[in-house]
């Protein structure tokens, strides 16, 4: 996993919150990175929107589109319907703030992200 460089002086600080640099640490080599996306395959590049089911129809993931790219919301779902993981896309990459909830609906991780790169990371 290539890990992003922490410049602390061009990210966004939240007071009620420690900043944590994103490294290789953080997440064990050989293990998936638990932000990780499913892949998305857009068919209609003149979509607004797209969604991807489980097999038994219920939601796995739904987020915006623009010109075919992802851009705007994004929410994967567990198999219950609970969410999993939200966030927001900038032209095809990541930004902003994404948030991953256990299947209790807990706040596990908060991680930001600057045009697809990882400025700042909270695991809880």
């Amino acid at each position: 996993i290539e890990s992003p460089v922490t410049d602390s002086s061009n990210s966004v600080s939240d007071p009620d919150e420690d900043q944590v640099p994103f490294d290789t640490g953080d997440v064990a080599e050989g293990e998936k990175d638990p932000m990780e996306l499913p892949y998305i395959y857009i068919k209609n590049l003149n979509a607004d929107d797209y969604k991807e089911y489980f097999a038994d129809s219920t939601i796995h993931f739904e987020g915006d589109l623009k010109g075919g790219f992802r851009n705007g919301s994004f929410t994967e779902y567990y198999p219950s319907g609970k969410k999993k993981l939200t966030g927001h896309f900038k032209y095809d990459n990541m930004n902003g703030t994404w948030k991953l909830y256990d299947e209790e609906g807990r706040l596990k991780m908060k991680r930001n992200y600057e045009e697809g790169k990882v400025v700042k990371e909270k695991i809880k």
